[in-house]
């Protein structure tokens, strides 16, 4: 009994680390700019608005009521997409509830605030935010899974 149980205790252990370390490919600019175009945003290319050296791209997604929008960043390298994650974040305070979750290329951190609903995501080098009325949340989750973060 004991040799079953540590054998699945193995495989179990290796199926969890070994899908911890996936890595997942960002979305591309134009998977970005075609979802959200397709849904009617208004896309607006902003990367010379930026003065940040590892910076490749960035877009700004606008909802046709303008009630919220989407950033889009893509950095030359995971390590610089990973500062400015971190930036994002905290600069969101950690109001309401938050939570955040890691694995592998891939961190995303939420917040249901009393000014609404907040998302940063990164995979790889690329970053989402995103901060929309709380009466959208359900919506905004739905688009940032098709965007593909």
């Amino acid at each position: 009994m004991k040799k079953i149980l540590l054998i699945l205790l193995t495989i179990i252990s290796t199926i969890t680390l070994t899908a911890c370390g996936d890595t997942k490919v960002p979305p591309t600019e134009s998977q970005f700019t075609e979802s959200l175009t397709a849904k009617n945003f208004t896309i607006e290319n902003q990367t010379d608005t930026l003065n940040i050296a590892t910076l490749k791209s960035y877009y700004i997604a606008t909802e046709s009521q303008g009630r919220y929008k989407y950033e889009y960043y893509v950095f030359e390298n995971e390590a610089a997409a990973q500062g400015y994650y971190v930036s994002k974040r905290d600069s969101l305070g950690g109001q309401g509830q938050n939570s955040e979750v890691t694995a592998g290329n891939i961190a995303k951190y939420t917040q249901i605030a009393s000014d609404g609903y907040s998302v940063v995501s990164r995979v790889g080098s690329a970053i989402l935010y995103t901060k929309a009325p709380n009466e959208l949340r359900e919506l905004v989750k739905e688009e940032v899974k098709e965007i593909g973060f």
